[in-house]
């Protein structure tokens, strides 16, 4: 099951492994368990492969300069909204209902 890369994971990183694979499964249904699968292997890879250099390891485990970075704030008044789904919507293809219709040119 692990393939040679996976050797720089502890027990515990082996294990969790397993577990975030037979998630992706569970949770991609239909097309997307492919995607899942792919994403959950590369992110892995990349652990083992920063874990296989001792140096940058370090480097990336190592406490932030500074112990505090500040109070994470409530989400209230102060906080703006994620952006609505609504606001994100692609124009509609052109043909498509609630498209503006291309029949008329500029007059002249």
């Amino acid at each position: 099951m692990t393939s040679d890369w996976a050797r720089h994971l502890s027990p515990e990183e082996v294990r969790e492994f397993a577990v975030d694979l037979v998630d992706a499964v569970r949770n991609g249904a239909g097309p997307d368990v492919h995607a899942n699968l792919y994403r959950v292997i590369a992110e892995w890879r990349a652990t083992a492969g920063i874990l296989a250099d001792p140096e940058l390891a370090a480097e990336l485990t190592r406490p932030l300069p500074g112990d505090d970075h500040g109070e994470v704030p409530e989400r209230g008044d102060d906080v703006p909204p994620p952006v609505a789904r609504a606001a994100r919507r692609r124009p509609p293809r052109p043909g498509a209902p609630g498209a503006a219709s291309r029949t008329s040119g500029p007059s002249g």
